[in-house]
């Protein structure tokens, strides 16, 4: 069957603060190219399109004095008059070259700008998330307490950025949801998707290693309800460091057993690297993918999708790049 690829990128009606300010809804039909990289490893996905076309018909302007930095769109694209939400953000700036180049950040863009000065005494992860994030946005926090903070000239994003560093909780938006400290728990629907040798895989670099060949430790912290934190450290000393938050394990025996039961989870006997398939399966980051290798189904296994790069070319072609993580229990 013939699949004809397409893209339409939407941009809903928007009201400023003044009238002139004031703009209705409209959709782009034709791109050169798009690209969209995510990941739960960064804290902001982004995107970049590309449009040749200098002027709107019915507005007779040319695009880049219409779209401007911070105005809400989305990009959906897909086959034969099936579309899928590839991504929603805001238009971060806009190179007016020729053809006119728009990159775009997804809702972290709002996150960056949002200022935060406030204290905390030992506030839970979700509570200090609420008292920042605006409520547009759900949240999904893992069940942790943390310790005491003082923001001061902050941004919503920079606290994000500190809680990763100092206590290794990554945030990141799923559309409207900003997830955080929960890494391949954002997919209740357990999507899995099939990755065939010679079939859906057009390309990889995707190396089959052995656990030992990776050196890894994973450090664990148990925050306490007392306010006291525990922590162990368990795998290679000089390797590279994987870190870990629980909330009330007093027991340093079974949190040392949780860190190796980590670790065993990333040192693992399986494909490291990335593949490349086709726009069907649709995948994003937390997704399972299922690598099948008829020439060797001894290495066949279920891994975590770490991020995910979609492209759009100027032939209509549309390939998403997949970094595998690690195996999957499915």
């Amino acid at each position: 069957m013939y699949l004809a690829s397409n893209v339409h990128i939407t941009f809903p009606a928007f009201k400023g603060k003044k009238r002139s300010e004031e703009r209705r809804g409209f959709m782009i039909k034709s791109v050169n190219s798009f690209r969209t990289e995510s990941s739960w490893q960064t804290l902001t996905d982004t995107a970049e399109f590309i449009i040749a076309k200098l002027l709107f018909k019915e507005q007779s302007t040319r695009l880049f004095e219409y779209i401007k930095a911070g105005d809400p769109f989305y990009i959906e694209a897909g086959y034969n008059g099936i579309y899928r939400r590839e991504f929603t953000g805001f238009i971060s700036e806009v190179l007016d070259d020729l053809p006119v180049v728009f990159k775009c950040e997804d809702n972290m863009y709002e996150l960056k700008r949002i200022p935060v000065n406030k204290s905390f005494n030992g506030v839970k992860l979700k509570a200090l998330l609420q008292a920042i994030v605006p409520s547009k946005f759900k949240i999904d926090a893992m069940d942790v307490q943390l310790g005491d903070f003082v923001f001061k000239q902050y941004t919503v994003a920079q606290v994000l950025v500190e809680l990763k560093d100092n206590y290794g909780i990554h945030s990141y938006f799923v559309d409207d949801t900003l997830v955080s400290g929960k890494i391949y728990t954002d997919n209740p629907a357990n999507e899995v998707v099939k990755y065939k040798f010679g079939t859906n895989i057009i390309r990889n670099d995707l190396k089959y290693r052995n656990k030992d060949d990776y050196q890894i430790k994973v450090t664990m912290r148990s925050h306490l309800s007392n306010g006291k934190v525990i922590k162990v450290t368990v795998g290679d000393p000089e390797g590279t460091e994987q870190k870990l938050i629980c909330t009330n394990v007093s027991d340093k025996a079974q949190l040392e057993r949780l860190a190796q039961k980590e670790l065993d989870r990333l040192k693992f006997d399986g494909y490291r690297g990335t593949l490349t398939g086709f726009g069907i399966p649709y995948v994003r980051h937390g997704y399972t993918a299922n690598i099948v290798n008829k020439e060797n189904p001894d290495k066949d296994g279920n891994y975590y999708v770490d991020s995910v790069t979609t492209t759009f070319d100027e032939h209509g072609a549309i390939r998403r790049v997949c970094k595998i993580g690690p195996r999957a229990a499915v």
